[in-house]
């Protein structure tokens, strides 16, 4: 790959629908939420371009599917202003709120994909943007994209590997795909629908993140945080993005261990934590307009401002809630939650388990201590080696297509095929896409 211009400003010049082949409209009234649901083959061509088929058993045993040499790149908090990001930015930090509590069901609407609901056309602006921004400001260089072989959403794989795994069961998805440079493969989200209400009464996810966490300083009135890692995916060089929930301050008690997942991981989070060490000593400062800088997709301004502090990969948690009765069932998907929590490097996962509101117990488990954790990591290995290999097809498959190609994956009732988009619109801004040459 070739190499690239450290001496290129990360923002210097930067600026910058596809219609249904089908008979039914390309929108329609969301019933749960504001937002309009799309069209799953909105602006595609009819014709298939190809299938993907999940591998075989005999086909993947062999693979590396090994995650090692992590490293975050980048972070970044959305405001409540439309477009606007704080870079690093900071998640909410949990604050160990004591037990028993009762908490209302969830009623507002959530987001599902806040980069899209606020970037449509550029999904992954902010990502780059959030990048190149703390690599200038704090790393002091620029990320070598030409390096990558695959930039996503933590989502995306998600989505992947439940395809592989639930076969005609697997819920229906799309992703769009675009080369960029020689052959880094772009993995694009695109919902039906970026927000809606809550899917189920009595749900309490979102009311439980608001009454144990709090806003880092300097990061009051942010909504939503994402961290960018970097890692080795048996081979494969990833650049993926994921949504953090909260946070171990160094002011709150911590769990048992705040060790790496496993041993091969070890050794790859010391030097970004030495530089989150670094940071969390120095002040945060608040976001001042004067201190904002404005990235463009053509149509969204993408006002970047620098403040919060990023944190170490050791003490990013994951939130989530059950019902007591469910979880004495056994109805909590340990499975689900482990491929989430390995794709995306989360040490930690903070169990709120609640009898109809009724906090009474938060289990605090480790990778490195939970039973129920481990189990869970040796039974999606085998996903994730067919995950690495249905990652390599793709790439292939996009590299073949060439920087013109615009292709999207489309899963419906378990059948994964990729069709061509009919409009040439990228994923990226030009001169963002010039970073990866």
């Amino acid at each position: 790959m070739s190499g690239y211009n450290q001496n290129r400003s990360p923002f210097c010049g930067r600026r910058k629908e596809f219609l249904s082949t089908r008979a039914t409209p390309s929108s329609f009234t969301n019933p749960r939420g504001s937002t309009p649901v799309r069209e799953i083959t909105e602006g595609l061509l009819e014709t298939v371009v190809t299938s993907l088929h999940v591998p075989s058993d005999s086909t993947s045993k062999a693979i590396d599917a090994d995650i090692k040499h992590v490293k975050c790149i980048g972070s970044y908090s959305w405001l409540q202003e439309n477009c606007s990001i704080i870079v690093p930015g900071s998640p909410p930090e949990w604050s160990n709120k004591p037990t028993p509590y009762t908490l209302p069901p969830d009623t507002a609407e959530r987001f599902i994909d806040q980069n899209g609901h606020r970037m449509p056309s550029a999904p992954l602006l902010p990502l780059l943007a959030a990048v190149d921004s703390f690599q200038a400001t704090e790393v002091g260089n620029l990320f070598d994209w030409s390096a990558v072989d695959i930039v996503t959403d933590r989502n995306g794989l998600r989505k992947l590997v439940r395809w592989i795994k639930d076969g005609p069961n697997a819920r229906d998805f799309r992703i769009d795909l675009q080369l960029a440079g020689k052959d880094t493969v772009l993995f694009s989200r695109w919902e039906q629908v970026t927000k809606e209400l809550p899917r189920f009464a009595n749900t309490f996810g979102i009311n439980f993140e608001k009454a144990t966490t709090k806003d880092a300083r300097g990061c009051e009135g942010a909504n939503g945080h994402h961290r960018i890692v970097q890692y080795d995916f048996g081979g494969l060089k990833m650049v993926v993005r994921f949504e953090v929930d909260a946070c171990v301050s160094s002011g709150v008690a911590k769990p048992k261990s705040t060790t790496s997942m496993s041993k091969s991981r070890a050794a790859a989070t010391v030097s970004i934590d030495d530089i989150a060490s670094a940071l969390s000593k120095a002040s945060i400062t608040a976001v001042t307009d004067e201190e904002s800088q404005v990235v463009s997709d053509g149509k969204t301004a993408l006002k970047i401002y620098n403040a919060g502090t990023l944190i170490s990969q050791q003490s990013i948690v994951e939130l989530a809630t059950i019902s007591r009765r469910r979880f004495l069932e056994g109805g909590y998907d340990w499975k689900e939650v482990a491929l989430q929590m390995l794709i995306s490097q989360t040490p930690h996962l903070y169990l709120g388990i609640h009898d109809r509101g009724n906090f009474q117990e938060v289990k605090q488990q480790s990778f490195n201590s939970s039973a129920e954790l481990q189990r869970a990591e040796a039974m999606v290995k085998p996903a994730l080696k067919k995950l690495r290999k249905v990652l390599e097809d793709i790439k292939q498959l996009v590299v073949k297509h060439g920087e013109d190609g615009r292709l999207s994956l489309v899963c419906r009732n378990g059948e994964l095929k990729v069709y061509q988009r009919k409009g040439s619109e990228s994923c990226l801004p030009s001169d963002f896409l010039d970073e990866f040459l």
